[in-house]
């Protein structure tokens, strides 16, 4: 019984023994298969001129190894020597012919290398630099007529570009821009002071950097107090005219205009008169500008000025009438 049972656990003993040493020598062989592997990739780095690896790519080469797929392993590191071979000769390439390459191109060419095909990523460097730069769109004036209005009048907004082909125009702080000519010319009658904004680009395809020029009109609101100028014609300011050598005379009246000094336009004035003994007068005008009083006969002096305040009657020149009405 004794000896039975010696044999049973001499026999377990032996077993285990032979799975132990088996165990050891798949354990040496894989750990040889391992070496074996990174000695390859080692050799393969070597004659593909890479120094190391990133972090990632030996991650991937030590899984490779463990799993005993030299080959995979093997494949992985020649690529990397292909892509870098690639941009080898791209950087050479662009040396050697004094390339001014952008790094827009510059990636699109070096996403050709890790594809492998270095034909295209010299097309993409050699096109690229045969492409004369576009120059840039520059605003070469904006200007307005007036800078200055009174609510209700208009403005004239002129611009010129050079080498632009987008050009936008509208109110700064609104959404209001459109596309205009390249040189030309607008009227805006704005109801407040308002900055306009000229904008220019060169780009025809995708996003392109605006330049900007800005132009501020300001606008005035009209005053709604009144002033008055008054003052006396002398000389020939009445007389008998014939208007037809064989026919009747008729008396005429001297008539004095008024304007807005600096203005080569009459201002319409309502009301404006000559009395019967020589007094001309003008009511209703708004207050806070210098008008310019002149009277339609050839007189001494032939103008006068005159600054009129709020709620004031004013004294306007004494006209000496020395001349008559021109009849057609």
């Amino acid at each position: 019984m004794k000896d039975s049972i010696w044999n049973g656990h001499t026999i377990l003993m032996l077993g285990v023994l032979v799975l132990t040493s088996i165990e050891h020598v798949v354990a040496e062989q894989a750990d040889v298969s391992t070496d074996q592997c990174l000695l390859a990739v080692q050799e393969t780095m070597m004659r593909e001129d890479i120094k190391q690896l990133y972090a990632g790519d030996r991650a991937r080469v030590n899984e490779s190894c463990a799993r005993g797929d030299s080959n995979t392993a093997i494949r992985f590191v020649e690529r990397m020597g292909a892509v870098k071979s690639c941009m080898r000769d791209l950087d050479t390439y662009i040396k050697n012919n004094d390339l001014d390459v952008t790094r827009e191109v510059l990636n699109r060419a070096m996403s050709q290398c890790r594809g492998g095909d270095l034909a295209t990523a010299l097309d993409e460097v050699g096109i690229a630099s045969t492409q004369t730069p576009a120059a840039p769109a520059e605003i070469t004036s904006f200007v307005a007529n007036t800078i200055n209005l009174q609510e209700g009048n208009s403005a004239i907004l002129s611009w010129n570009t050079t080498n632009a082909n987008t050009v936008m125009l509208g109110r700064y702080g609104e959404e209001d821009f459109r596309q205009v000519q390249a040189s030309g010319s607008q009227s805006v009658s704005p109801d407040k002071t308002t900055t306009y904004v000229l904008m220019v680009g060169s780009s025809t395809g995708g996003p392109t950097a605006m330049k900007s020029q800005k132009l501020q009109v300001t606008v005035s609101t009209p005053s709604t107090e009144t002033c008055s100028i008054e003052g006396e014609l002398e000389g020939k300011w009445r007389q008998s005219i014939k208007e037809h050598p064989q026919g009747p005379s008729s008396i005429w009246t001297a008539s004095v205009g008024i304007h807005i000094a600096g203005s080569a336009r009459p201002f319409p004035i309502a009301g404006a008169s000559v009395s019967n003994d020589g007094r001309y007068r003008f009511e209703d005008l708004t207050a806070g500008n210098e008008y310019m009083v002149k009277p339609d006969w050839a007189s001494s002096p032939e103008q006068g000025y005159v600054s009129c305040s709020a709620g004031q009657v004013h004294i306007g020149p004494t006209f000496t009438i020395t001349g008559s009405p021109r009849i057609d």
